[in-house]
C-alpha cells in the first residue's frame, strides 16, 4: 500500500474531502439506496419474465431479449445518477469555501491552484465512479441471460465515467465563477440541460439515419449524423475503437478545459493563464473538426462499400459542426474589459494584442485575432481529413458543383415485389415496371400522392391509369436541375466559404467587443452575443417555414444572409437550396452576401467601438504595475 501511495501525488484537499465523505454514514446509505433501487427494478422485470415463461410457455429463446432489456434497466438509473448527482456534488465545491471564508486560507498554503481544483474534482468524481462501478455485479445477471457482450458493457461504463468527469468539471467551473452556491447550482444544471439536448439530439440523429432513414437527409442532418458517428460509432479518426470512445475522448478534453478555466478563475491574475485555455480550445476544436470530416470524407469516397456509413452530401458539409462551435466561442473570447490606460494607448495595445505575448494573455484586444487563428486551424483540420484517403487536392474543391454533382448524388435503384411476371425498379420519383410478355409500364408519383401509370402493350396500344399504392417508405429525390443552371462560380466552394466564415467571426466578434465597451460588463456582453446568435439561427428558419412566395417573404428571413451555416448548406445543396427560400437578393450566392454584409457591419461596429474607447480613455484610473511592465 505504501508503494501505491507513493505513485499518487499527495493532495491534502483530496484526502480531506474523501475522509469527510466516506467516514460518515451518509455515503453508505446513498450507496445502499442506489443499489437497492436498481436491484428492485431488475427483480421486478425478471419476475415478470419468469411469470411469462410459466404461464404462456415463453421459452428460453426470449432470454437474450430480456438480458438486453435488463441491461438497459440498469443503465438508465446510472445515467440519471451521472446527470443529477454529480453536479450537486461539484457545483458548490469552491463557493462553499468562499461562503465559509476559508478560500483565502486555502490559497495561502503551498498547494497549487490546480491541486486545489483537482482535489475537489477527483473527490466528487471518485464517489460517482464508486456508485457506477458498484452496479457491475448486477450486470452478471445480463450475462447469464445473454444478449449483452463484454465490449458493450465496457463501452457503456467508459462513457458514463467520462461523462461524470465532464459534468463534474462543469460544476467546478461554475463554482469558480459564481458568487454563491445557489447561482453555481442553477448555472450548472442549465448548462447541463443544454448539453444534454445537444448530445441526445446528435445521438438520436445518428440512430435515425442508421435504423430508420426517412428520405435523403439535408446537409445539417448529415452533419449531426457525422457528429454522432464520431462520438458513438466504432470509428474514430480512422481507427477502429469501441463504441463511445470518441465521446469519452471529447468528454475528457472538455473536462480538462473546464478544469483549467476553474484554475484560472481562482488565480490572482486570471488573464495570465489564457494561453493554456486557448491552446486547449484549439486542440478540442481541431480534433472535433478532423474527426467529423474524417468520417464524412471516408464515407463519401467509399460509398458502396459500407451499408451504414454513407454520406449523401458533399464533404464540405462537414464544416457545419466546426462552424457552430466557432460561433458559440465568439461571445466567450471576444468579451472582456478595457482599462483606461489601455484605451489611452489603444494603438500600442492593439499591436501588442496581435503579438505572441498578447495571445497568451486573456485581454479583450487579442480575442478576435485568436478566433481568426482558430478558424484557420479548423480549416486546416478539415484539409487534413482528405490526406488519409489520398485526396488532399480535393479539400478546397469539395462542393457539389466542383464534384460535378447537381447537389445530390443519384439514388441507388430499389427493387420492389410487383405482380406475377413483373420486375419493379424504383429510382427517385420514378417507378419502372417491366413485364415478361414484352409490355412496358412507367409510373410517376403525382403531387397528390397517387401514381400515374402509363402502360404500352406489344401492339403499341397505350393506356393510362391512376393508382394510390406508391411505396411511402422509399427515399424520394427531386429530379436534378438542367445542366445550364449549374454555374460553379455562383455557388462558391471551400475558399469562398472560408472567407465568409472569417468575415462572420470578425464581424460577430466586433459586435461582442462593442457590447463590452458599451455595457462595461462581460456577462451582459456575452448574453447579448448569444441572443444575437439565437436570432440569426432561429428567426430566418421560422420566417422561411411560413413563406410560400416572394410576396409573403418577411424581412426577418433575410437574416439568414448573416449565418455562415447557410453558406455551407447552399454549397452542399445548390439544386435544392432555393426551393422554399425567397430572399432579398434572389439567387445571389450566399457567401458573397454574407461576406459583404458582415464586412459593412464590421466597419460600423469598429467606428462605434472607437467612440466608446475615447470615452473610457478620459477616465483617470491608476495603472497596475504589472500591466505597466507588460506594455512598456
Amino acid at each position: 500500500m505504501s508503494v501505491f501511495s507513493r505513485l499518487i501525488p499527495d493532495n491534502p484537499v483530496l484526502t480531506k474531502e474523501l475522509r469527510v465523505r466516506m467516514r460518515g454514514s451518509r455515503a453508505y446509505w446513498i450507496l445502499l439506496g442506489y443499489l437497492g433501487f436498481i436491484a428492485v427494478l431488475v427483480l421486478v422485470r425478471y419476475n415478470s419474465f419468469q411469470s411469462a415463461v410459466t404461464s404462456i410457455g415463453a421459452g428460453g429463446s426470449a432470454s437474450s431479449s430480456i438480458g438486453t432489456e435488463l441491461f438497459n434497466w440498469i443503465m438508465i438509473p446510472q445515467v440519471f445518477l451521472v446527470l443529477f448527482i454529480t453536479p450537486a456534488i461539484t457545483s458548490g465545491s469552491l463557493t462553499i469555501e468562499r461562503e465559509q471564508q476559508t478560500m483565502d486560507l486555502l490559497t495561502l498554503t503551498r498547494l497549487s491552484r490546480r491541486g486545489i481544483v483537482l482535489g475537489k474534482l477527483m473527490s466528487a468524481v471518485s464517489f460517482t465512479a464508486l456508485l457506477i462501478i458498484s452496479s457491475l455485479p448486477l450486470i452478471s445477471i445480463c450475462f447469464m441471460l445473454g444478449g449483452v457482450d463484454p465490449l458493450q458493457v465496457f463501452s457503456a461504463y467508459m462513457m458514463m465515467l467520462a461523462a461524470s468527469v465532464l459534468i463534474g468539471s462543469m460544476g467546478i467551473m461554475w463554482s469558480s465563477a459564481a458568487r454563491t452556491t445557489t447561482q453555481a447550482v442553477m448555472l450548472t444544471y442549465f448548462t447541463l440541460f443544454l448539453l444534454f439536448l445537444f448530445v441526445y439530439g446528435s445521438f438520436m440523429q445518428g440512430l435515425t439515419q442508421k435504423f430508420a432513414p426517412t428520405g435523403l437527409p439535408s446537409a445539417s442532418e448529415t452533419a449531426f449524423n457525422a457528429l454522432s458517428q464520431s462520438w458513438f460509432g466504432n470509428q474514430f479518426i480512422g481507427f477502429r475503437v469501441p463504441e463511445g470512445f470518441g465521446f469519452a475522448v471529447f468528454s475528457l478534453l472538455c473536462g480538462t478545459l473546464m478544469t483549467s478555466v476553474a484554475t484560472a478563475r481562482i488565480e490572482m491574475f486570471p488573464d495570465r493563464k489564457a494561453g493554456t485555455l486557448r491552446a486547449l480550445t484549439l486542440l478540442l476544436i481541431s480534433l472535433q473538426a478532423f474527426s467529423v470530416a474524417n468520417w464524412w470524407v471516408s464515407a463519401w469516397y467509399h460509398r458502396g462499400s459500407r451499408v451504414v456509413m454513407t454520406a449523401v452530401q458533399p464533404p464540405i458539409g462537414a464544416m457545419i459542426i466546426p462552424c457552430i462551435a466557432l460561433l458559440l466561442l465568439v461571445p466567450i473570447f471576444a468579451t472582456g474589459e478595457v482599462a483606461s490606460f489601455e484605451a489611452q494607448r489603444i494603438g500600442k495595445y492593439l499591436r501588442w494584442s496581435f503579438s505572441p505575448a498578447g495571445f497568451k494573455r486573456g485581454k479583450l484586444g487579442s480575442g478576435i485575432p485568436f478566433l481568426a487563428v482558430a478558424t484557420l486551424v479548423t480549416v486546416c483540420a478539415y484539409w487534413l481529413a482528405f490526406v488519409p484517403v489520398g485526396k488532399a487536392g480535393a479539400a478546397f474543391h469539395s462542393g457539389a458543383l466542383s464534384l460535378g454533382l447537381p447537389g445530390l448524388p443519384p439514388p441507388a435503384p430499389i427493387n420492389i415485389n410487383g405482380q406475377p411476371g413483373e420486375t419493379v425498379t424504383v429510382t427517385g420519383q420514378t417507378m419502372s415496371i417491366s413485364r415478361t410478355n414484352g409490355s412496358a409500364v412507367t409510373a410517376t408519383k403525382l403531387p397528390n400522392g397517387g401514381i400515374q401509370v402509363n402502360r404500352t402493350d406489344p401492339n403499341g396500344m397505350a393506356t393510362v391509369s391512376i393508382l394510390t399504392n406508391w411505396p411511402v417508405d422509399m427515399p424520394v429525390m427531386p429530379p436534378p436541375p438542367p445542366a445550364s443552371t449549374l454555374v460553379a462560380p455562383q455557388t462558391g466552394d471551400m475558399l469562398q466559404a472560408t472567407v465568409a466564415l472569417l468575415a462572420t467571426i470578425v464581424g460577430f466578434g466586433l459586435f461582442c467587443v462593442l457590447c463590452s465597451v458599451a455595457f462595461r460588463s462581460r456577462w451582459v456582453s456575452a448574453v447579448a452575443g448569444y441572443v444575437l446568435l439565437a436570432i440569426l439561427w432561429i428567426v430566418p428558419d421560422v420566417s422561411t417555414s411560413y413563406t410560400t412566395s416572394m410576396k409573403d417573404t418577411s424581412i426577418w428571413a433575410n437574416l439568414g444572409y448573416l449565418n455562415p451555416i447557410q453558406v455551407f448548406s447552399q454549397i452542399c445543396e445548390p439544386a435544392n437550396y432555393w426551393q422554399n427560400r425567397f430572399l432579398m437578393f434572389g439567387h445571389t450566392p450566399m457567401w458573397q452576401v454574407c461576406t459583404l454584409a458582415w464586412g459593412a457591419l464590421s466597419v460600423l461596429f469598429l467606428a462605434l467601438i472607437l467612440i466608446f474607447v475615447r470615452i473610457i480613455a478620459k477616465e483617470n484610473a491608476p495603472i497596475p504595475y504589472e500591466e505597466l511592465v507588460q506594455l512598456a
